[in-house]
């Protein structure tokens, strides 16, 4: 599909080199905005194909399974699932994911009304508010108090 992803004058030549009915199905794809998915979700499956599961995964730090965490987080709140579905089986995570009170007491968090729900649209993933909370801290060590 590397011919006719493109766009642009890439797509003169496509015709030229593609049925018509293959640029209409691409471009029909690309306007109803599952392309790009169509493409993440088939890049996932090869990954999956390729990774050999019969190989142990390294055994992960209580560290190292808090920032996958954070991660799978961001990734679901953003709605990333095929970079999720990759993420996943690679980092050797649990399947399932610990609460965000889990992470909050381990992380020494308070819940505000920034990440009380995920359906508030005011909430956020932890990992942003982590970024939030240093952008703010390095602008206040570096704002005079005067």
């Amino acid at each position: 599909m590397e011919g006719i992803s493109g766009g642009g004058l890439g797509d003169c030549a496509n015709i030229l080199r593609f049925p018509w009915w293959v640029v209409a199905i691409r471009d029909t794809l690309q306007g109803k905005g599952v392309l790009d998915n169509m493409k993440a979700q088939i890049r996932a499956e090869i990954f999956n194909a390729l990774d050999d599961s019969d190989e142990p995964k390294p055994e992960l730090s209580n560290e190292n399974l808090i920032i996958n965490d954070l991660i799978r987080e961001y990734l679901a709140f953003n709605d990333y699932k095929y970079s999720l579905s990759v993420f996943e089986p690679e980092s050797g995570q649990p399947k399932e994911a610990v609460s965000r009170e889990f992470l909050a007491r381990k992380l020494n968090f308070v819940e505000d009304d920034r990440s009380r729900s995920v359906y508030d649209i005011f909430a956020q993933p932890w990992l942003s508010l982590i970024l939030l909370d240093v952008v703010f801290a390095r602008q206040a060590l570096t704002t005079p108090l005067l």
